[in-house]
């Protein structure tokens, strides 16, 4: 023991209505773990302010996010603790916008590319001309890549 075992989804929310609330009011109270964390983040207010291609993340119309942030202690528990954070973030899909925060994501249920879409959205292909201006090669690829435009789009 000792070691403290996480995975979380995320997701943004188009809507708040109370059906949603609802559901996640229950798997807060259904957490496999006491060191689970089910988390809803107000956005809007100045992170709508800003034009979806003025900076990387593109997602600007959403007014929450819902975080489901399993974490738990003993290794044997880790099936039971991923499946249901996977199932609570697909109880609150309906009320998604269908994107993500890069950084609130599991991992391991996309390709790194189906992360960095599902997150850049309209602005994959400019920061894929960014990215092969300044990392030709690839380098800073542990993450939800975006890989270099070929030299024919740049």
């Amino acid at each position: 023991m000792g070691k403290l075992h996480s995975y979380w989804k995320a997701q943004n929310l188009a809507s708040l209505p109370d059906q949603a609330i609802e559901i996640i009011a229950a798997r807060a109270n259904q957490r496999p773990a006491p060191l689970t964390l089910v988390v809803t983040f107000q956005m809007g207010g100045a992170i709508n302010r800003v034009g979806a291609t003025e900076t990387a993340y593109a997602e600007r119309s959403a007014p929450w996010m819902s975080s489901i942030d399993g974490n738990w202690e003993n290794p044997a528990d880790n099936a039971t603790n991923i499946a249901w954070v996977r199932e609570s973030f697909r109880q609150i899909r309906p009320y998604s916008t269908g994107t993500t925060y890069t950084n609130f994501t599991g991992q391991a249920d996309e390709s790194a590319s189906a992360l960095a879409s599902t997150a850049y959205g309209s602005n994959m292909e400019r920061l894929r001309l960014i990215k092969a201006k300044y990392d030709p090669d690839n380098f800073f690829r542990l993450n939800a890549n975006i890989a270099p435009a070929t030299a024919a789009a740049v």
